[in-house]
């Protein structure tokens, strides 16, 4: 209609520190407003790249432009200087008075829940553009039961997430073999000290996360009934009666949970190895007797355990986690199989 509207340029920023900017990771920028047009009411051409992308659950842009000079840009202030002057051209034409605001300061935009579980800015979910998809996590409690070599992996992932509360489970002390098959690379004094797993862990992720609640204790009959207050629960324990109780009653309770182990065997000079990940929705309850065979059960007893191995079978609960949770597609052509392993690598993926 050849009439002067504005419109706002909307980009994640690229956060080197809390207060640092390193360069655009992309020339892409987003727009909140109608399309922008030439003097003749014409789109204008060759900046077109999607619409209605949603940056979080509550900042959506109209559209996104790309437009990218040859030497690229090296700061955020030329990257929104070109755009505002492809768009702004046109209506200069038709009101010389017309001029982009470049002069005001720069308004930071941050969803409600940008600090609320992180003690920092996740920068990492702005560079990629997933920022909204990391939003499905904010409001989850979950709880880990067991905090050895996967449970110890599976905290490291989930802490990465923007999940409200973890809340560990674990009364063993840390010890010198726990270090060989957990992340990190804890000092000597810490295994001098005899502290608990779960202080150790709490002491290190906490300083990244704000919702790390510590339980130096077992599950057992005198506390199971905290579990209902999760939204999800990873199960990464040895005991397998203790395992079948606390299965029994998140699937009585019909309490989302995924169950992991893993059994090494030796052959020979050589080892054999199963991983298992076995995952319950929460609206089954009714094989509340569990589904491992004694086959299994005596593959679990050997106790070996690898590093490399436990991070894996970590890896693969968080990622069918995530699955669950929607942030992953549950597609075939998507799901991670042992499509990869020959014998004698074997993964369990059992609903």
């Amino acid at each position: 209609d050849k009439q002067i509207k504005w419109g706002v340029l909307v980009a994640p920023l690229n956060l080197k520190n809390e207060y640092l900017l390193d360069p655009p990771t992309d020339h892409v920028i987003n727009f909140i407003g109608e399309f922008p047009c030439d003097n003749e009411g014409n789109r204008i051409h060759g900046i077109s790249l999607g619409e209605n992308i949603d940056l979080s659950s509550n900042l959506r842009t109209n559209y996104s432009f790309s437009n990218k000079p040859p030497e690229g840009f090296t700061n955020y202030y030329d990257k929104f200087v070109h755009y505002a002057k492809i768009i702004s051209q046109y209506a200069e034409e038709l009101d010389p008075n017309c001029k982009p605001n470049l002069g005001n300061p720069i308004t930071m935009f941050e969803s409600p829940d940008t600090l609320k579980n992180f003690k920092y800015h996740d920068t990492n979910s702005l560079r990629a553009r997933t920022y909204r998809l990391n939003e499905k996590f904010n409001e989850m409690k979950v709880g880990i039961i067991g905090l050895g070599g996967t449970g110890s992996y599976i905290l490291d992932f989930i802490a990465k997430t923007n999940v409200s509360e973890i809340h560990l489970y674990d009364d063993d002390v840390f010890c010198s073999h726990n270090s060989f098959r957990a992340p990190g690379a804890p000092e000597v004094e810490i295994l001098n000290g005899q502290i608990l797993k779960i202080d150790y862990l709490e002491n290190i992720y906490s300083r990244m996360h704000q919702g790390i609640i510590k339980h130096p204790t077992k599950v057992n009959s005198d506390n199971i009934e905290e579990l209902k207050g999760y939204d999800f629960v990873f199960l990464s324990i040895d005991s397998i009666s203790v395992r079948k109780h606390i299965l029994d009653y998140l699937k009585v309770n019909e309490i989302a949970f995924i169950d992991v182990g893993i059994g090494i065997n030796q052959q020979e000079d050589q080892l054999s190895v199963m991983a298992r990940i076995s995952l319950n929705k929460g609206n089954d309850p009714s094989e509340a007797n569990g589904n491992f065979n004694n086959e299994i059960d005596e593959l679990y007893k050997s106790n070996i355990q690898i590093a490399e191995i436990n991070a894996l079978n970590a890896c693969l609960a968080v990622i069918k986690w995530k699955q669950f949770c929607g942030f992953y597609t549950n597609s075939q052509s998507n799901c991670v199989t042992n499509s990869f392993c020959g014998e004698p690598f074997k993964i369990m993926n059992d609903e």
